[in-house]
């Protein structure tokens, strides 16, 4: 698990999806509002399913997991 700054947040996450998050963050026609994720809530990408572990947003913080099957 790493963790980077995306549009104000601290996203903590697997490589995987973090890859992902910073593609999308290269293209300026998109943004994530992290603060829109709560505890339980699914980011989908072409590389696996993430469900969010811990949403801290007085923080600024989101931490990620893979998805359980």
């Amino acid at each position: 698990m790493k963790a980077i700054k995306s549009y104000g947040y601290t996203v903590k996450a697997p490589k995987r999806m973090l890859k992902e998050v910073k593609k999308n963050m290269q293209d300026k026609r998109c943004c994530i509002n992290w603060f829109n994720f709560f505890v339980g809530d699914m980011f989908y990408t072409d590389n696996g399913n993430y469900r969010v572990n811990i949403a801290d947003h007085e923080n600024r913080t989101i931490q990620f997991i893979n998805k359980r099957r």
